[in-house]
């Protein structure tokens, strides 16, 4: 079963959910699911990451692990 027919299996089921306590279990891990994201992707760097950050894009630079912009956009458009 491929991811799509997945989510939609899961949407049909909690859409049948009659069950309080189910659905506030679901709605908890939801929360924790997204807040394991947010803080591994979206929380803001602290000094000493930015400054590793920075140091790995100038090694990547000097090694020439560069790409231009039109190289970038092909890469996202070949990912839809």
């Amino acid at each position: 079963m491929d991811i799509s027919a997945r989510k939609l299996s899961l949407i049909k089921w909690l859409s049948d959910v009659e069950d309080e306590r189910l659905l506030l279990r679901v709605e908890a891990l939801v929360k924790e699911a997204r807040t394991e994201v947010y803080k591994k992707y979206l929380q803001p760097a602290n000094d000493e990451d930015l400054k590793r950050m920075v140091q790995e894009s100038e090694a990547d630079y000097q090694a020439g692990r560069t790409s231009t912009q039109e190289e970038v956009m092909q890469r996202f458009k070949n990912r839809k």
